[in-house]
C-alpha cells in the first residue's frame, strides 16, 4: 500500500533513510517551519515590539519546534526577550494558559502563537483582561483571518493555507496510477521548504474567495498533475504562493 506524509514529516535522519528505501513510499511534502518563525520574529522587530509570550502545543512537535526555534533566534538577536513559552497539551487549555502567562506578564508586546487556534485564544485571553497586547500567528484559517479583517488584537497571519496535504494527495494519486514520482536516482520527493506567505487585512476579500470559498487549485489543474514528472512537481511546489493562485484565478 503506498503512503505518502503531509505538514508533519519525521525529523530522525535515520527515519528518513528508510522512508526513502521503502518501494511504497510516494514521498513527503511540508513547510518551511522554521521560516514561519524567523518572518514572525522579523515583523516583530521592524514594529518595534521588544518582549512577548509564545504560546504553542506540546513540547517537541515537529510544526511547531522549528517555529519557536527560529523564533527565538531572530528575536533575541534582535533585542527581544521572549517572558514565557506555553505548552498547552490540549484545546480546552489554549486560553486558559494564555490568560495565566498575561497575568504574570501583562506588559509584553504581543503574543506569538505558533497556530491560529494559539493565536485565537490569546485574543479572548487578552480581551477578557482589557490589555494592549497584539498577536501574532502562522495558520491561515478563516478564524483567524476573520479576526485580522476585524480588528483587535490580531495583526499579523502568515502560513501556507495547508497545501501539503493536496500535493501529498498528488504523490499518492501517481503513485496509485503507476507514476511513481522519483528524481534521476529513484529517490522520491522530499520537500520541506513551502514557503509561507502574509494575508493583510486589505487581502481579506480576495483570499477568502479564492481559497476559502473556492477551491485553489481547481480540478482541471489537479487533473494535469497526473502523470508529471519530479522536475514538474518540483516546479509546482516551488511556485506556489498567495499571488500566484490569485493570478491563476483571474
Amino acid at each position: 500500500m503506498y503512503f505518502a506524509f503531509a505538514d508533519k514529516l519525521p525529523n530522525d535522519p535515520a527515519i528518513k533513510e528508510a522512508l526513502m528505501d521503502n518501494e511504497y513510499f510516494a514521498g513527503a511534502v511540508g513547510p518551511a517551519n522554521a521560516e514561519y518563525g524567523t518572518l514572525i520574529a522579523q515583523y516583530a522587530l521592524d514594529q518595534g515590539y521588544t518582549s512577548c509570550i509564545i504560546s504553542t502545543g506540546t513540547q517537541g512537535d515537529p510544526t511547531d519546534t522549528p517555529r519557536i526555534e527560529a523564533f527565538k533566534e531572530t528575536f533575541e538577536a534582535g533585542g527581544g526577550t521572549i517572558e514565557q513559552i506555553v505548552y498547552s497539551d490540549t484545546a480546552d487549555n489554549m486560553q486558559i494558559y494564555a490568560e495565566n502567562a498575561l497575568v504574570a506578564c501583562p506588559d509584553v508586546d504581543f503574543v506569538y502563537g505558533t497556530g491560529s487556534d494559539y493565536a485565537l485564544g490569546a485574543c479572548a485571553a487578552i480581551e477578557n483582561q482589557g490589555l494592549d497586547v497584539k498577536v501574532l500567528t502562522s495558520g491561515l484559517d478563516s478564524g483567524a483571518l476573520e479576526r485580522l479583517a476585524g480588528g483587535g488584537p490580531l495583526e499579523f497571519v502568515n502560513g501556507d493555507y495547508w497545501v501539503s496535504g493536496i500535493f501529498g494527495a498528488v504523490l499518492l494519486q501517481n503513485a496509485l496510477d503507476g507514476n511513481r514520482i522519483t528524481d534521476a536516482d529513484g529517490n522520491p520527493v522530499w520537500i520541506d521548504n513551502i514557503m509561507p506567505f502574509e494575508v493583510s487585512a486589505d487581502q481579506y476579500d480576495d483570499f477568502q474567495s479564492v481559497f476559502i470559498d473556492g477551491d485553489f487549485y481547481t480540478d482541471d489543474e489537479i487533473r494535469a498533475m497526473n502523470g508529471i514528472s519530479y522536475d514538474d512537481f518540483v516546479n509546482i511546489v516551488n511556485s506556489y504562493s498567495l499571488d500566484e493562485r490569485l493570478a491563476a484565478h483571474q
